[in-house]
């Protein structure tokens, strides 16, 4: 089920996230509280950039003159990897968010 998050995210920026997160927990486990909000933060906003990046990777090849000259099956190609990038970004953006806080309420509740 993970794989194909990384596999098919044209853009590696899920990769990034991934990375960003596991410093975001390492920051977590320091107990530096306002930093992990701020890292929370960044893998929302970094999934949204690959929602944004897909988006304008699927409708790069559809023009006017592409549907009229019946290039269809590679718009269509196009489309869905695009629409896949942006998907798959913003599940890992938000999964790394959930994971983090999730990380911050178990240590801020074990260190009180």
């Amino acid at each position: 089920l993970v794989w194909p998050l990384f596999r098919n995210d044209s853009s590696h920026l899920s990769v990034v996230i991934v990375a960003w997160t596991a410093w975001g927990l390492t920051v977590a486990w320091r107990g530096d509280w306002a930093r992990v909000e701020e890292f929370m933060d960044d893998v929302v906003s970094l999934g949204l950039l690959g929602t944004v990046i897909g988006f304008a990777q699927a409708l790069v090849n559809i023009t006017p003159e592409a549907v009229s000259a019946g290039a269809t099956a590679e718009m269509v190609g196009t489309f869905v990897q695009g629409a896949r990038t942006a998907l798959y970004t913003t599940i890992v953006g938000s999964c790394g968010n959930w994971w983090m806080r999730g990380n911050m309420v178990m240590l801020r509740g074990h260190r009180t």
